[in-house]
């Protein structure tokens, strides 16, 4: 095609005159658009790539017949896009996912010999570019990995790219603790480092059993829980919301203002999109700030708070903490708090008395951490049942 050797040359106006036609749609014949539009890939990329993928994202067979032409004439022996930034290679590895669907993927038998046609060359290429930008361990290349688990949940393995891609960007990151750091994490016992989800969930949890042990503590605070009927011999649970605002207020005060995470910015605020009165779950950060202020990385957690008569109590830690929150916020962690009332002054009028299961806390919280310890690698979740009993 006479097009590559201007391209190659470069001659700037067959260039333009290209991506004119390509973009007005005056170049009609689809054979020749693909064409086009693959000497412009592969000698004028950056140049081109906003025209082509306005055109790519438009057109779905068009996008088809690109890719498998491109991998017919080049057989991607390297990625030819691997000089377009982070957001552009999570675009079309996610536009491959959609129009090279994983099912229609051809089964080879393994051990033999066979040729490798233009559709498998393309699933090559979709295969890899998630570990390509992991490996560019790049503050973009995690957010993009973020966006490309949250619009494409079922891909297997795409979680774990995206926790490789966040553990390389933190290497990468790695900055010594400061002298005065260092003197605080000497001088005070309380504070903490959080360098992974791990240190982060086991900082939650630690700070959840001091919720619960301040409830029932020397001046308890368990009243503030119950509500008392009229007559004052029965009470009632507050609200789950209200449970979760209880919460939400302790580790502000515990976490963020206290200032005992020595390396991170610790914030506690709600997950977005809840409507008043039924926000019920908690979103951590904890934000690890470069000399300039900006953002390197931020651990996310999320705590679901239900009352111990939710009818979802059994279903909720994966069904909406781990396959919604989780995955939707690409946060790698997450507590499901219950808190556990007694129905001994439980007033009997209150319908959440009987919904409540007739097992122990103890039983509980054995049966929340069995289904936390079967959700799928990559997330990190947890039970907290905290007593909430009256004395």
């Amino acid at each position: 095609m006479l097009a590559n050797t201007l391209l190659a040359a470069p001659f700037v106006p067959a260039r333009d005159d290209l991506l004119a036609q390509l973009c007005d749609g005056t170049l009609t014949d689809s054979d020749k658009a693909v064409a086009a539009a693959n000497a412009l890939a592969t000698q004028a990329l950056l140049a081109s790539w906003p025209v082509l993928w306005n055109r790519l994202q438009a057109d779905a067979d068009f996008a088809r017949a690109f890719f498998l032409t491109l991998a017919l004439r080049y057989a991607f022996r390297e990625n030819i896009f691997s000089e377009l930034p982070e957001r552009a290679l999570a675009d079309i590895y996610v536009l491959l996912e959609r129009i090279f669907l994983r099912k229609d993927d051809p089964v080879q038998e393994s051990g033999r010999v066979h040729a490798v046609g233009a559709y498998e060359q393309v699933t090559h290429l979709r295969d890899r570019l998630p570990g390509e930008l992991a490996a560019r361990a790049t503050p973009d290349a995690v957010a993009v990995l973020r966006w490309a688990v949250t619009e494409l949940p079922d891909v297997a393995g795409l979680i774990f790219t995206l926790r490789r891609a966040e553990q390389l960007m933190r290497m990468r990151t790695w900055a010594p603790l400061s002298v005065a750091e260092v003197r605080r994490l000497t001088r005070d016992r309380k504070s903490v480092l959080v360098q992974s989800p791990d240190d982060l969930v086991t900082l939650l949890v630690g700070a959840l059993r001091e919720y619960e042990r301040q409830l029932h503590g020397e001046t308890p605070t368990i009243r503030g829980l119950w509500d008392r009927q009229a007559g004052g011999k029965t009470y009632r649970p507050i609200e789950e919301d209200a449970l979760s605002d209880d919460v939400k207020r302790f580790l502000q005060r515990e976490l963020g203002d206290s200032g005992i995470v020595v390396n991170r910015e610790v914030e506690i605020g709600r997950v977005p999109g809840a409507p008043v009165g039924k926000r019920t779950d908690i979103r951590v950060q904890a934000i690890h700030r470069g000399s300039d202020g900006e953002p390197l990385d931020t651990l996310v957690a999320v705590i679901e708070t239900k009352g111990c008569w939710n009818g979802q109590l059994c279903s909720a830690l994966k069904d909406q903490l781990h396959d919604d929150y989780l995955v939707r916020l690409t946060a790698p962690v997450g507590i499901y708090l219950v808190g556990w009332f007694d129905k001994a002054k439980w007033d009997a009028k209150d319908g959440r008395k009987a919904a409540t299961p007739n097992i122990s806390l103890e039983d509980a919280q054995q049966r929340l951490d069995d289904q936390a310890r079967a959700i799928p690698a990559g997330s990190i979740v947890r039970a907290v049942v905290v007593d909430c009993r009256l004395p």
